[in-house]
């Protein structure tokens, strides 16, 4: 670990006073510390002095604190100050003594579902907040969910959410565990991937295992792309909710607050937050985990302090395969030994009395003569006769009256089959229940041509006659992932490199960036297409390579910096598909950005308008906005 900002015992704003270094993450160094003036435990966390180097990051962070400290949900750790001191940032938070979840995971524990489902609940509730605040956290793992004296689970870290995005070039398999298939394929986080990466983090606390277990992040990152979460026993009654969390189409996902709403159900007995004594005199909150074993919530070199601290956790073995309690369990099973009133309901529903139902009638017999219902009867009555001959000729009618329905098609057993090539999923699915077709989706297969979750091909063709067609469905380009350690590079270095992974690069002398990390002339920041610094793009894709043009005056804040070329016409992307968008980009030297429903997606097929128009003259390398389907 490199040396840290603040050694033990600096006092902070003259109020803050360091205790002990916890960790180095991504964004920040973590410090146990004490407020002089409340006399209370806090934590301390200081930007990273090669983040803090960057103004916009500065700003950002300042306004996240700002702004975060103004939240207030009891999922959400609590955001208390923030300042400057020795030009080091940093914001202080609450002290949550229980550990992470990811510690309460360690050693090969698993949760019930009924506690896995109250984890989820209340993070959900906390998600569905922010994104209502307009936070994005994009980076959920179990290690920043943390548990407070009173077993509570906490959000932390989030006005620390997306301050490194732009300036992170290298990811460690465990930093792209929780991320989303949008994110893997170098697309901004939405809320819907916070909801993504928790549904990842109910699954391996349910499981003991990652959703995905590749042994490199190109592998996970690959693996998610198109695929849903695997199905589980141990999954219980959370497995159908868990199976829409993941849907690898965000626009298809459901979001937080349906998440939280699917959970409730399963929670509906838990003693509520509200139950729980504020002063923390009473025990802990029994999750009802099977087994003891105590779980740290700090490593052991870090001090004990006079506070409260919960009772360990109770966690129980993983189950032997063999020992499955099935898709289907008892609903007692699979809370941990609870009864079930919050997993299914019990209320037996009465008939409804409607006319409607009823079972239909044969009429009754005429007053009068009586219709002899013994037809093989020698001695029938000759009224008899009479209305078997009448019977006979109904019969017949309505056989001739038949054919002549089945021979008009009304009474066939076959519908046209419609067009589905080129539809996505939703509208095949929509367009087959108006028509009274089966959809079957047969196999999945990567296309360069067709966006991920569109059909290639369908069997039969559209116009023949069958009540059931199947499909083939896209799983989009193939996706090859960014090399570590290209930022410091020098061109041809750079491109050698990513040329041994199938991808092509360019070094153009108009792209530059002012960096005060980067030494002159070396590869600052990676581009494709509106994407800064993807992890992972197409397969055989072209990528451009921003060259550093040394410290920016002022001070080695980081800006783009362009020389003013005038750049050939632009050209007309009107009709095209991302395809070929992407090519005509790469050709022409313009970047384009997308706008639509399906923006930011690869769920656009088409664009339907551009901005500024084709043929209009600007400078090399401009943005072209395209307005996609």
């Amino acid at each position: 670990m490199s040396a840290s900002t603040f050694s033990a015992g600096h006092v902070l704003a003259k109020r803050y006073q360091i205790q002990q270094l916890i960790e180095v993450g991504m964004t920040a160094e973590v410090y146990l510390a004490e407020d002089l003036s409340l006399h209370r435990t806090i934590v301390v966390k200081v930007l990273l002095p090669e983040l803090a180097a960057h103004n916009d990051v500065r700003n950002e962070f300042r306004d996240h604190i700002v702004r975060g400290a103004t939240l207030s949900h009891p999922s959400i750790a609590k955001i208390f100050d923030g300042g400057q001191d020795a030009g080091a940032y940093f914001m202080v938070t609450e002290y949550l003594p229980g550990g992470s979840l990811a510690d309460l995971m360690s050693g090969g524990k698993v949760l019930s579902v009924a506690d896995a489902a109250k984890i989820g609940h209340d993070v959900a509730s906390a998600l569905d907040y922010l994104a209502r605040e307009g936070f994005t956290l994009g980076t959920l793992t179990p290690a920043k969910l943390l548990f407070d004296q009173d077993g509570n689970i906490r959000i932390a870290d989030v006005a620390l959410a997306g301050l490194a995005d732009n300036y992170r070039h290298d990811f460690t398999l465990n930093q792209v565990r929780y991320l989303s298939p949008e994110q893997a394929q170098g697309l901004a986080a939405t809320d819907k991937s916070d909801v993504y990466a928790l549904a990842l983090i109910i699954f391996e606390a349910l499981t003991g295992e990652h959703a995905f277990p590749g042994n490199s992040a190109e592998q996970v990152l690959r693996d998610r792309i198109a695929a849903p979460i695997p199905a589980r026993a141990e999954l219980g009654t959370l497995d159908m909710v868990l199976a829409q969390a993941t849907v690898p189409d965000p626009t298809m996902r459901i979001d937080a607050s349906q998440l939280e709403q699917r959970l409730s159900g399963i929670v509906e007995t838990i003693p509520s937050y509200s139950e729980i004594p504020a002063d923390g005199s009473s025990q802990p909150y029994d999750w009802g985990f099977e087994e003891d074993e105590q779980v740290p919530a700090f490593d052991e070199a870090v001090p004990t302090f006079d506070e409260s601290v919960p009772a360990p956790f109770k966690v129980r073995e993983l189950p032997d395969r063999g020992a499955s309690i099935g898709f289907n369990p008892d609903a007692v099973q699979i809370s941990g030994g609870r009864r079930a009133r919050d997993v299914v309901s019990t209320r037996e529903f009465q008939p409804i009395e409607d006319d409607r139902d009823q079972i239909l009638k044969a009429p009754a017999a005429p007053r009068g003569r009586r219709v002899d219902q013994d037809f093989a009867s020698v001695s029938r009555p000759r009224g008899s006769r009479r209305a078997l001959v009448l019977a006979s000729i109904v019969i017949i009618v309505l056989l001739v009256a038949g054919g002549g329905v089945f021979v008009t098609g009304m009474l066939s057993s076959k519908t046209t089959i419609p067009s589905l090539v080129g539809k996505s999923m939703t509208q095949a699915s929509k367009i087959t229940t108006k028509a009274g077709v089966t959809l079957t989706v047969t196999s999945h297969r990567h296309s360069s041509s067709v966006p991920m979750n569109d059909i290639i091909s369908q069997t039969p063709s559209s116009g023949a006659n069958s009540k059931s067609v199947s499909v083939v469905v896209s799983d989009g380009p193939i996706m090859t992932t960014i090399p570590t350690g290209i930022k410091g590079l020098d061109c041809a270095a750079a491109t050698a490199k990513l040329s041994k992974v199938g991808l092509s690069a360019t070094c153009p002398s108009t792209q530059h960036i002012a960096s005060a990390t980067v030494p002159l002339g070396r590869v600052a920041e990676l581009l494709y297409n509106s994407s800064v610094n993807p992890v992972s793009v197409p397969a055989g894709s072209s990528v451009i390579l921003a060259l550093s043009s040394g410290k920016a005056a002022g001070g080695g804040t980081t800006t783009t910096t362009t020389t003013t070329v005038a750049g050939p016409k632009v050209p007309n992307f009107v009709g095209m598909s991302p395809t070929q968008v992407n090519a005509l980009s790469v050709s022409s030297g313009y970047y384009y950005h997308t706008v639509g429903v399906h923006a930011g997606t690869n769920g656009w097929t088409k664009v339907l308008s551009q901005s500024p128009a084709a043929g209009t003259s600007l400078q090399k390398s401009s943005v072209v906005t395209l307005n996609v389907n």
